[in-house]
This record gives C-alpha cells, sequence and structure tokens, in this order.
C-alpha cells in the first residue's frame, strides 16, 4: 500500500455571543478528535492502517472561519 486515507470523526464546540444587534455570533471554536478512526483506500474501501510507529504525526489544526460584525 502506497497511500491511505484517514477519516477521524469528532465534534465542533462553538461559543457565541450577542452583538450590538441582538445577533448572536460565533466568537471561537475548538475541534475534538473522537475515538472513531477508519482508513481506506482511493476506491473508499477499508485497509488496515500501517503501525503507529510508520505514520508521521500530524495535529488538527483547525483554522478558524473569519466573521463579518
Amino acid at each position: 500500500m502506497n497511500n491511505f486515507t484517514k477519516i477521524v470523526t469528532g465534534w465542533v464546540k462553538q461559543y457565541y455571543e450577542q452583538n450590538e444587534d441582538g445577533v448572536f455570533m460565533c466568537t471561537s471554536q475548538e475541534f475534538m478528535a473522537g475515538d472513531m478512526i477508519e482508513y481506506e483506500d482511493d476506491f473508499q474501501e477499508p485497509v488496515e492502517p500501517p503501525s503507529h510507529k510508520e505514520q508521521g504525526y500530524l495535529s488538527y489544526d483547525m483554522v478558524q472561519p473569519t466573521t463579518k460584525e
């Protein structure tokens, strides 16, 4: 196997504050990875993943959306 896709199921926790117009705006969010992880090939078929030792680490950095006030 030369490549695979890792699918991590998780949650997004969003925080809201009411602005001067009475509209609730999202001010920040947190992304939390869950325990459910699936691995698949290019044809979306399940595959056995490489060992953790064979996988490079990549953090779950998420980008905050921009909001218009």
